[in-house]
């Protein structure tokens, strides 16, 4: 699977500056994914339209936090690092670029 591992994701935005910590497990050939902010509480994320392409993975997710809005994801995984982006509602763009820590 695609990107499984513990990566550390630098993030400099206008709603959080610091690292993030996102787990991507295989849990019985599904995808896992936990997610971690330093002082801040993580709503639980609802993943939908998984693809793979290749190194890159591309997803939707919605949260409670964002209610009836939709964030899309792709991220390209090389062997020790990745990158991508974040888009959110309202033209937001979070531009991520990983290291693999476990």
């Amino acid at each position: 699977m695609l990107g499984v591992g513990i990566w550390e994701v630098p993030v400099n935005s206008m709603f959080f500056k610091g690292t993030a910590k996102i787990t991507v497990k295989d849990s019985n050939g599904e995808y896992d994914f936990k997610f971690e902010v330093p002082g801040f509480d993580v709503p639980q994320m609802d993943i939908s339209n998984l693809k793979i392409s290749g190194n890159t993975l591309s997803a939707d997710a919605t949260c409670d936090m964002l209610k009836g809005k939709m964030l899309h994801i792709d991220v390209t995984f090389e062997e020790n690092t990745c990158s991508g982006v974040l888009k959110g509602p309202m033209g937001v763009k979070i531009k991520l670029n990983g290291t693999k820590i476990g």
